[in-house]
C-alpha cells in the first residue's frame, strides 16, 4: 500500500502549526491580564494599513475580545476608506482569524482621516485604548509631510486623550525615530527635539520650509524611486568616484584608509 507523501511546504507548515499549538491553547483560555484588559475595550488605531498595524489588528481580534477597532485610514488612489479596509483584510495574514471568527470584519470600523492634518483630520471619538503606528516613510515627501505624521501625530493623540471625560488613554506606541547605523556593534536610537522644528516653521513660514526640502533630501529631487538611472549617476559621480580618488591620494601619502 503506497503511503501519501506531503509536499515539503505542507510538511513545514504542519510542523509550525504543531509547534505553536500549546501557545494557541493558552491564548484560547483568555485568562491573561492582557486579555482581561482588552475584554470589551474599544481601540483606536493609526497606521493600521502598515506592516505592524495589520499584525496588531489580527492579534487583538484573535487573542482578545475587543468590542471595536477603529482604524484611521485616508482615501488613496481613488479608493474610499471602506474599500481600502476590505482590500487590506484579504491579506493571508487574516486566514486563521477568518477560520476562527468568520464575522471578525464587523468589529473593524474604517474612519476617514489623515495623520498629516490638524487633529488627524477627524472629529472626536471615545476610545479606551489608542495606538499610533503611522509615520511618513516615503523618500519623496516634503519636510512638512514627514514632520506632521511622525512627531506631531502622537502629540495630537495625547491632546485628544486629555479632553476625554469618561475615558482615558491607556497606551500609545510609536515607531518613529532615527537610528544611527555605524560599523560599531551598538546601534544608537536618537530622539530629536521636534518642538524646535515646530517653532522654526511658525517663524519662517511655509515658503521658507519648502525651500529647505530639496536641500535636505539632496540631488534636486532625484530619488531612487523617482529615477534609478539618475540616482546612481549622482551617487557614482558625487560620492563613490570622489571617495576613491581621495582614498588613493591619501594612501599615496601614507595615510590609512578610514
Amino acid at each position: 500500500m503506497a503511503t501519501e507523501t506531503l509536499d515539503p511546504a505542507q510538511s513545514f507548515m504542519a510542523e509550525i502549526t504543531d509547534r505553536f499549538k500549546p501557545l494557541h491553547d493558552i491564548t484560547a483560555r483568555g485568562t491573561s491580564s492582557v486579555q482581561q484588559f482588552y475584554c470589551g475595550a474599544t481601540v483606536f488605531l493609526t497606521g493600521g494599513s502598515g506592516f505592524l498595524g495589520k499584525q496588531l489588528i489580527e492579534k487583538l481580534l484573535r487573542a482578545t475580545k475587543v468590542s471595536k477597532i477603529y482604524v484611521l485610514l485616508r482615501c488613496k488612489k481613488g479608493k474610499s476608506v471602506q474599500q481600502r479596509l476590505l482590500e487590506m483584510l484579504t491579506d493571508p495574514l487574516y486566514d486563521t482569524l477568518r477560520e476562527q471568527q468568520p464575522g471578525f470584519v464587523d468589529k473593524i470600523v474604517a474612519m476617514a482621516g489623515d495623520v498629516s492634518e490638524l487633529k488627524l483630520g477627524m472629529s472626536f471619538v471615545y476610545v479606551s485604548t489608542a495606538y499610533t503606528h503611522a509615520s511618513a516613510d516615503r523618500v519623496d515627501d516634503t519636510v512638512q509631510e514627514k514632520f506632521y505624521p511622525s512627531p506631531l501625530s502622537p502629540e495630537t493623540m495625547v491632546g485628544i486623550a486629555e479632553t476625554m471625560e469618561d475615558e482615558i488613554i491607556n497606551d500609545i506606541t510609536t515607531s518613529s525615530g532615527h537610528y544611527e547605523r555605524t560599523n560599531a556593534r551598538l546601534v544608537r536610537h536618537i530622539l530629536f527635539i521636534w518642538r524646535q522644528w515646530n517653532t522654526l516653521e511658525h517663524v519662517l513660514g511655509n515658503e521658507a520650509i519648502k525651500y529647505v526640502t530639496p536641500k535636505a533630501v539632496g540631488y534636486g529631487f532625484v530619488w531612487y524611486t523617482y529615477n534609478r538611472l539618475l540616482f546612481w549617476l549622482y551617487t557614482w559621480l558625487l560620492h563613490l568616484i570622489p571617495a576613491y580618488i581621495i582614498d588613493v591620494i591619501a594612501v599615496t601619502f601614507g595615510y590609512k584608509m578610514r
